[in-house]
């Protein structure tokens, strides 16, 4: 109509929104019988991501692969990981096949929430906020196979 501007906004979510969303899917993964069952929350403008493993029989194990982060992340998260229970990087191999050749090493920070979803949820939220430095209200995607 004339003389009037519709203007469409998109809300991004707020903090207690990605909270919700981030904790519902991982008490989700801890229903999962399959045994390579996983879910990646990631902020879409940045890339940058949390991921996890786990299922109705295995904890939630938190995976933040170092290659994937900045000097100043990493430093970051030796902090947070630190104060959560867990400073050390973990190192494993990487083959080209299973049972192969060792190409390489993958570099990640883990820590083991058991059970606890809402714990593990926390953990995310901080290392969002306080590795990646990102503000409470972003577009976080979840992926889940």
């Amino acid at each position: 109509t004339r003389g009037r501007t519709i203007v469409e906004s998109k809300e991004i979510p707020n903090r207690a929104m990605n909270m919700e969303r981030i904790t519902n899917a991982l008490f989700a993964l801890l229903k999962r019988d399959n045994d390579d069952a996983f879910v990646i929350f990631e902020d879409a403008a940045s890339g940058k991501f949390v991921q996890f493993a786990g299922s109705s029989a295995q904890p939630l194990l938190l995976d933040l692969p170092s290659q994937a982060l900045t000097a100043g992340e990493q430093e970051r998260a030796h902090a947070l990981f630190s104060e959560l229970g867990s400073g050390d990087a973990t190192h494993a191999d990487l083959y080209n096949k299973p049972g192969g050749k060792v190409v390489g090493r993958q570099v990640s920070y883990q820590l083991d929430f058991g059970q606890n979803a809402e714990r593990a949820a926390e953990a995310t939220r901080r290392i969002f906020s306080e590795v990646y430095c990102l503000p409470d209200q972003f577009d976080l995607g979840v992926s889940e196979n």
